[in-house]
């Protein structure tokens, strides 16, 4: 009796698991769809931000209260990560240009920069002088965000 309720729960288990893994997908591609829209809709909050401070940092560890200018730099850095990746902007090896990007936008030069050799962008700051590294126009930035917005 025990091995056959014991079946009877994997069989209920197999048949509820996909639906919960589909439920998880298409709340995450909300959560995504929603950071994407805020970085579309409300990009100046993070660029007056940097304005007004000289430069954002992603906190990797330690507690900080998310804020809406957190949220657009974390979407904006990990959608600069796969603009490069899928633009062939390589970040392998040890020059600067590859662990910088600039952003321009409005004649301001954003530097996004990789922190302790990690991969993902992870601070910004305003250049005083147009960089040597690799500059992007907000504008292409922003198109490409716009297009994984769509295709989400």
């Amino acid at each position: 009796m025990e091995k056959q309720l014991t079946k009877e729960k994997l069989v209920e288990a197999r048949t509820v698991e996909p639906g919960i893994k589909k439920d998880d997908d298409v709340k995450r591609r909300e959560i995504e769809k929603a950071s994407l829209n805020t970085v579309i809709t409300d990009f100046n909050q993070f660029f007056n931000f940097l304005n007004l401070n000289g430069s954002w940092y992603r906190w990797v560890s330690g507690d900080y209260q998310i804020s809406k200018v957190d949220s657009i730099g974390e979407t904006m850095c990990k959608y600069l990560s796969m603009f490069c990746e899928e633009n062939g902007i390589s970040q392998d090896s040890f020059m600067s240009i590859n662990h910088m990007i600039t952003v321009s936008h409005r004649g301001v030069y954003y530097l996004f920069r990789t922190l302790n050799g990690n991969c993902d962008y992870a601070a910004v700051s305003i250049a005083e002088l147009r960089p040597k590294a690799r500059i992007i126009p907000w504008t292409t930035l922003s198109s490409f965000i716009q297009r994984k917005f769509e295709e989400i």
